[in-house]
Parts: C-alpha cells; sequence; structure tokens
C-alpha cells in the first residue's frame, strides 16, 4: 500500500469518526450533485457545523430527472418530476402516459433553446465552483489561532 492510499484511507476514516463524533456535513472523500445553478448556491450555503466551511467533496451536474443526495433534496428548485419522485422511492411506477410525457419533456430539455439556457446556467455554476474553490483554498492555507500564533507574533 503506498502512501497516497495509506494517506486517502486515513482521511475517509477521520471523515467518518468526525461524522460520528461532531455532525461534520462535509463529502471530502464524496461528491454532491445539482441540478441547476440555484440549487448548489442553495447547497454551498450550508455551513459544517465543525469546520464552518463545508467540503463538498466532487461536483456532479445530474439532469432534472435524476434525484438529488437525500440531504439536498428539500433544497432542489426543480418542478416536481415523476420519474425523480419514482427514482426516490415516493410513488410506484410510472403510467405509459407519464412515461411519454417523460420523454417529451426531455426532448423540451435538450433542445436548441434550452442548451443556450443550460449554457448560461452552467456559466453560473463555473462562477460558483470558483468561489467555492476560493473559500476552499484558503480556509485550508489558514493558520488556526491559538497558543502557535501569540508566540509566532512574539
Amino acid at each position: 500500500m503506498g502512501l497516497f492510499d495509506r494517506f486517502s484511507s486515513l482521511e475517509t476514516r477521520v471523515a467518518a469518526m468526525e461524522l460520528r463524533f461532531n455532525g461534520c456535513n462535509c463529502r471530502t472523500t464524496g461528491s454532491t450533485a445539482y441540478h441547476s445553478a440555484r440549487d448548489l448556491a442553495a447547497i454551498m450555503a450550508v455551513s459544517c457545523p465543525t469546520h464552518s466551511f463545508r467540503d463538498l467533496g466532487n461536483l456532479l451536474w445530474f439532469p432534472a430527472a435524476l434525484p438529488l443526495l437525500p440531504a439536498d433534496r428539500q433544497l432542489c428548485t426543480c418542478p416536481p418530476i415523476a420519474t425523480r419522485t419514482w427514482l426516490e422511492d415516493k410513488r410506484d411506477c410510472l403510467t405509459v402516459a407519464e412515461q411519454e410525457a417523460e420523454f417529451c419533456m426531455l426532448d423540451e430539455e435538450f433542445a436548441n433553446g434550452a442548451l443556450q439556457k443550460f449554457a448560461i446556467d452552467q456559466a453560473e455554476v463555473a462562477r460558483l465552483v470558483q468561489r467555492y474553490n476560493i473559500e476552499k483554498t484558503t480556509r485550508r492555507c489558514r493558520k488556526p489561532k491559538g497558543r502557535g500564533a501569540e508566540e509566532a507574533s512574539s
């Protein structure tokens, strides 16, 4: 087992212990899904009770028909979609009419006008991710206040 593998394993174990003992909701070794920039902004606004800044892990765009992580579902701003509701185990299988309506919705979602709207939304996502990465980097580089900081200033 290489150094990277051992470090990764240690990071996973520490994250699990923090979650168990401190209520940490970071996703350092996981991922966070979003449907739109509005969803991502709402998810990013949730802080970690242990670290203040919440590490979201890898950020993944999901189409509106797929559910977000259970902890983020109440932050979804999309209108209800039968397929997503079914995937969340909140209803029975879709009827034939509902399936046809879902296919029409998917066609509209990927039509030319929708692609332009998607590109604009992804530009906003890029801005949010840039801000998130800057904050993530500055939080990691910040020296903790305490005895060590006082000794350095004397």
